[in-house]
């Protein structure tokens, strides 16, 4: 993953997106800092459990501290992760700390939003922080996505519009 230039100083976290065809190639991934947030767009309707446990095991194992989640039964991923996240806990005898969300009746731009903004970790973890956006399967959601991030500023400026 290479660091997306963004046109807004008010992010805090340096950037990445990636775009993968099935949630198990969360597992192949090479995550560029020991924490991030994360963005997970896709149909959770559509994907098979398996896939989906094996992804949300991976962005914990890997250092997930803020969790996002968008699209068609992005509830039930949000539950499953903080499930994982209680089974991680008793299991590692420690208290993990994710927070997580769901955007099920948001617009992908406010989903993003929402990540670039307001999904803050401890001071303890904000220098070795980044923030990811993962999109799967759907071409034109990452698409979107690029767009906005391309044009940050001018993004968080029509998002804060469209909420007045």
């Amino acid at each position: 993953m290479t660091p997306i230039q963004l046109n807004d100083d008010a992010i805090d976290y340096p950037v990445y997106q990636v775009h993968l065809k099935r949630l198990e190639e969360i597992n192949q991934l090479s995550f560029p800092t020991p924490y991030f947030t994360v963005l997970l767009c896709a149909d959770f309707q559509a994907s098979n459990d398996s896939g989906l446990s094996s992804a949300i095991d991976t962005l914990i194992k890997k250092g997930n501290l803020y969790f996002c989640a968008w699209g068609n039964a992005c509830e039930k991923a949000h539950d499953w992760y903080d499930d994982a996240i209680v089974e991680y806990d008793i299991k590692n005898k420690l208290k993990y700390g994710v927070t997580t969300t769901w955007h099920d009746k948001e617009t992908l731009a406010s989903a993003l939003w929402y990540l670039l903004y307001c999904a803050i970790v401890d001071e303890q973890h904000e220098d070795t922080c980044s923030t990811i956006v993962i999109t799967v399967a759907d071409e034109g959601w990452n698409q979107k996505i690029t767009d906005y991030l391309e044009h940050c500023k001018e993004f968080n400026q029509l998002v804060l519009e469209e909420d007045q």
